[in-house]
C-alpha cells in the first residue's frame, strides 16, 4: 500500500488526554541528567520537590506530552515505517508547563511532500499540547523523513533554506558525562 496525500492530510487522530504527576516531573529532569552534579543548586528546582521555589517541569517535557504513540506503523497510512528517519523537532512555549497537571494533546498532519520516485517525502506534524481546560501550554513540530515513500503525486513544494550556523559562541554551555 502507498501513501495516499488526502487520506494523510485529512487522517483524524483522537485527542490524547494524559495525567503527569511530580514524580514524573522529577524522573524525567532525571533521565536527561540533572542531579548528576550534586554540587549545582540551579538544577534542583527540576527534581527536588523541596527546593526553593518549589518543583518546576523542565520546557522539553512538552516533547513527551500528548503524544499519539507510533501511529504511522498502522497499516491504513501507507507509510514505510521501517524506513522513517526524524529529522527535526521544534516546540514553542506558550507558558510554562506546570510540575503536575493534566493535559490534551491535539495532533495532526500539517505538512507532506513529495519528494519523487526514489527519494522519499517529507511529513511534518504537529501537536497543540493544552490543559484540560483549554489553555494552550505548547506547540511542538516534529518533520520525519519517509524514505520509502516517494511518488506518491503529492503536492511540492519549495524546501527552506537551511538555518544559519551562528558565527558567534553560544550564550551557555553544559557538559555533561555519560
Amino acid at each position: 500500500m502507498a501513501i495516499s496525500y488526502q487520506h494523510l492530510k485529512q487522517r483524524p487522530f483522537e485527542p490524547v488526554r494524559q495525567h503527569y504527576g511530580e514524580r514524573d516531573t522529577m524522573l524525567y529532569a532525571l533521565s536527561l541528567g540533572l542531579g548528576s552534579d550534586p554540587l549545582c543548586a540551579d538544577a534542583l528546582p527540576f527534581f527536588y520537590e523541596g527546593a526553593p521555589g518549589g518543583l518546576r517541569a523542565l520546557p522539553s517535557q512538552a516533547v513527551v506530552l500528548g503524544y499519539p504513540g507510533f501511529w504511522a506503523r498502522e497499516a491504513d497510512t501507507g507509510i514505510d515505517w521501517v524506513k522513517l528517519l526524524h529529522g527535526e523537532q521544534r516546540m514553542r512555549l506558550h507558558r510554562p508547563l506546570p510540575a503536575s497537571a493534566d493535559v490534551v494533546g491535539h495532533n495532526r498532519i500539517t505538512h507532506l511532500t513529495d519528494k519523487g520516485e526514489g527519494k522519499g517525502a517529507i511529513m511534518v506534524t504537529e501537536r497543540r499540547l493544552e490543559t484540560a481546560g483549554g489553555e494552550l501550554l505548547a506547540t511542538v513540530r516534529q518533520t520525519v523523513f519517509c524514505r520509502g515513500d516517494g511518488g506518491f503525486g503529492g503536492k511540492r513544494r519549495a524546501q527552506p533554506a537551511p538555518h544559519a550556523i551562528p558565527a558567534r559562541e553560544p550564550d551557555a554551555a553544559i557538559e555533561l558525562p555519560t
